[in-house]
């Protein structure tokens, strides 16, 4: 959201995201638009004999992709002259690759118990991780949080002397309408524009979408020219694929990425508040590195059809140990083993006024979606 409004101001805008859905590409992005595939190669090229050299060392242990690719999104950007970097961590913060930066603005959204086995397994320690990105003198805004989490991040700010800014303090955001893929939202503030429209559905994005404002006011503030159009254009265009989007409309087919018991919970909730009264049929693959069994209670309520499968990605949980997981909570289960079966099989069994969601991890998100509109994806069966 924050690159969408900068790029509409008119500012070159670098984005740093992970993980990708379909091409490595789209994780470097300038202005929306992924970086082409020479120039993919060619960074690549340039940089693998600095990998070999560093490898060679081993000082610091061997180069990682996400290294790599970090290393790759600084140059491009920097090369193409970009007013703006947007960049996402990949894990955590504190240690993270892209935690070199010293940013106009740090942004930390919802915590929630995610990468436990690598970030800790209570809240604290996760937010303790986070917080290392905040820098001495640099504004950190930050979605609301939890208790312990916030606690966590307020005294890192205190450490640091940096602005501690509570989004939901800012401005108050809320709903106004929404139809099957967006929704209009109204933003009492005197520096922006009093009604958006967002292509997102949820409660949950109405947050994002807060935190994505004051981090804009939090930029305007520090002299950077962002007018109430650009906020408004760069709003209504943003591209966030996966993210409750809407693959299909008859059936009524949602891929949402959603990969841990909260966002299962968030999904569940908007789910029940947007589209309310349709018989719910849930295709669902998970990844062995996260809370299987806590993702199953959220995702089985209310569920009358689930289709569990399993994604490329190595870490897919077999089929079966997730239908057996969904019929112990009572749920009809119906396995396959791809998402492309599961999505075909759900096409199949769907009845007018039904709604289809694939979900469970971003990799399985992102299947269906090949599956439905003919993507060709990366595969990197080789390795």
């Amino acid at each position: 959201m924050i690159a969408s409004i900068l790029s509409a101001q008119g500012y070159t805008t670098g984005l740093f995201t992970s993980p990708h859905l379909h091409s490595f590409r789209e994780r470097i992005q300038l202005d929306g638009v992924p970086i082409n595939a020479s120039g993919f190669a060619e960074l690549i090229e340039r940089l693998w004999p600095e990998v070999l050299t560093m490898n060679a060392q081993a000082s610091s242990g061997q180069v990682t992709t996400f290294e790599l690719l970090t290393a790759m999104a600084f140059l491009h950007f920097y090369e193409k002259g970009a007013d703006f970097q947007v960049i996402e961590v990949g894990l955590g913060g504190r240690l993270d690759s892209t935690n070199v930066v010293l940013p106009e603005v740090s942004v930390i959204t919802s915590i929630s118990l995610d990468h436990t086995k690598i970030l800790g397994a209570t809240l604290r320690k996760i937010a303790a991780e986070k917080a290392g990105i905040i820098k001495p003198h640099t504004p950190i805004v930050t979605s609301p949080q939890r208790p312990e989490a916030m606690g966590v991040l307020r005294k890192s700010a205190q450490a640091n002397n940096a602005p501690f800014i509570l989004a939901a303090d800012e401005c108050n955001v809320t709903p106004v309408s929404h139809e099957l893929s967006s929704q209009l939202i109204n933003v009492s503030s005197t520096w922006s524009p009093s009604y958006l429209s967002i292509p997102f559905l949820g409660q949950h994005q109405i947050e994002n979408a807060t935190t994505a404002l004051v981090t804009t006011k939090t930029l305007i503030e520090k002299g950077f020219d962002i007018s109430h159009d650009s906020i408004a254009l760069g709003f209504s265009k943003v591209s966030w694929p996966c993210r409750m989007e809407v693959l299909s409309e008859e059936p009524l087919f949602i891929a949402d990425g959603a990969h841990n018991p909260y966002s299962a919970k968030i999904l569940q909730q908007a789910i029940t508040e947007y589209i309310p009264n349709h018989r719910l049929i849930i295709l669902v693959g998970l990844s062995n590195d996260k809370n299987i069994s806590g993702i199953v209670d959220e995702l089985a309520k209310g569920a009358d059809l689930v289709i569990p499968t399993k994604s490329r990605h190595p870490r897919a949980v077999s089929p079966l140990h997730i239908s057996k997981l969904f019929t112990q909570k009572g749920a009809k289960t119906v396995t396959t083993q791809s998402v492309e079966e599961a999505t075909n099989y759900a096409f199949s069994e769907a009845r007018a006024g039904d709604l289809i969601v694939a979900t469970g991890s971003l990799f399985v998100a992102a299947e269906a979606r090949e599956t439905i509109l003919n993507i060709s994806p990366e595969r990197y069966d080789f390795l």
